[in-house]
């Protein structure tokens, strides 16, 4: 038995698919989609509707009090904004909460890296609703290391403290012989995600490797740069530190991505007390 498997045969209980997302992600891809249709499809499941509306009427739109359904969110705010509120609401609502860690910090990091690989990708020719479902659950994985392991999960958390991404990666391997890629990206296959959203999940910290194909690289540039936001260091330093197969396809112009990135930043952390 692999790691991999080890790992999964530990867990007792995964956490429920968020069937709303494949379905969103189908029908948004669909020029003449029905907006009836959309409302009909979110409307289905209470407990995401209710974080729905709580984020919709958050003081970021300044439309409070005003938004009582799912119709009425596709009506003020757009096809676009209600994707990625929907699409950030049913992925948390699969987690509970963790005793010992922080769920708010999680969602606001990987809420930012999926606004900056959504923002990439209107540019870059991908599908923006696919680069930001890949952004948000990219470090899906060590959600399920703390779930399953919450000690090792501790572990791992000082040396996250102490690096990034990468070296945690390196850590989780030592640890579980695995790691939060690898583990994110099974979960992304038992809940019947799309090819490439699993495929960027699983190569994502790897940019370079064979297996990497545009939206991992993608998310890898958008994981950087949320690094040194929430880092504070120079963003546009680190664009320059990319490796030219990741940076060369993507619109990094640091003066315009800054710009949309102070726009990104109420909006994390309304987003990130809802959700956690």
């Amino acid at each position: 038995m692999s790691a991999l498997d080890r790992f999964f045969h530990q867990i007792s209980t995964l956490p429920p698919a968020p069937r709303v997302v494949g379905d969103l992600l189908a029908r948004l891809e669909d020029a003449d989609v029905d907006l009836r249709e959309i409302a009909e499809l979110v409307s289905r499941d209470p407990v995401l509707v209710a974080k729905m509306l709580r984020m919709a009427n958050s003081s970021y739109y300044g439309l409070s009090g005003t938004i009582g359904s799912a119709d009425d969110a596709i009506k003020l705010l757009g096809l676009n904004q209600v994707q990625v509120i929907v699409i950030t609401c049913s992925v948390a609502s699969a987690f509970a909460q963790i005793k010992g860690f922080s769920l708010t910090d999680f969602w606001r990091k990987s809420f930012l890296v999926a606004l900056i690989a959504r923002a990439l990708a209107a540019r870059a020719g991908l599908s923006p609703g696919v680069a930001f479902t890949a952004g948000l659950m990219h470090a899906i994985g060590q959600l399920m290391i703390h779930s399953g392991f919450p000690q090792a999960g501790a572990e791992l958390e000082v040396v996250a403290a102490e690096g990034d991404f990468r070296a945690r990666r390196a850590a989780e391997e030592e640890v579980l012989g695995t790691d939060h890629c690898q583990i994110g990206a099974e979960l992304a296959r038992r809940w019947n995600f799309p090819p490439a959203i699993i495929e960027a999940i699983e190569y994502y910290a790897q940019p370079t490797a064979a297996g990497a194909g545009p939206l991992a690289r993608l998310v890898f540039a958008a994981a950087v740069i949320a690094h040194a936001i929430e880092r504070k260091d120079d963003v546009a330093a680190a664009i320059t530190a990319l490796p030219p197969e990741v940076a060369a396809p993507l619109p990094l112009d640091p003066e315009k991505l800054g710009s949309q990135i102070e726009g990104f930043k109420a909006l994390v952390s309304e987003v990130a007390q809802v959700l956690g």
